[in-house]
């Protein structure tokens, strides 16, 4: 592998953490792809390839995996919430 490559994929992995804060700190918005590829300007698809070879699952699967894990997160420490308002506050669109 080239000087070349080596510097572009340690910038993917830049881009791709700072993605996944944005995620982490944006989790009840909009996190589509179309929203995802914007942050980092660049096709959905290409984002897709990039993010997957780096953190091992595709942008809509750790958003809903974070998603799923911060919904469980509330469950456990919030008994009395309903589940209906940890789901929005998760960024679920229904229970």
């Amino acid at each position: 592998m080239g000087l070349g490559m080596e510097t572009a994929l340690s910038s993917w992995e830049i881009k791709v953490c700072h993605l996944m804060d944005y995620i982490d700190q944006h989790i009840s918005e909009d996190l589509s792809l179309e929203v995802l590829a914007q942050r980092v300007e660049c096709s959905g698809a290409h984002l897709v390839r990039m993010f997957q070879q780096i953190v091992g699952e595709t942008p809509g699967d750790f958003v809903r995996r974070i998603r799923l894990e911060r919904a469980a997160n509330y469950l456990g420490q919030n008994k009395l919430v309903p589940l209906v308002d940890i789901a929005f506050a998760c960024g679920f669109q229904s229970a």
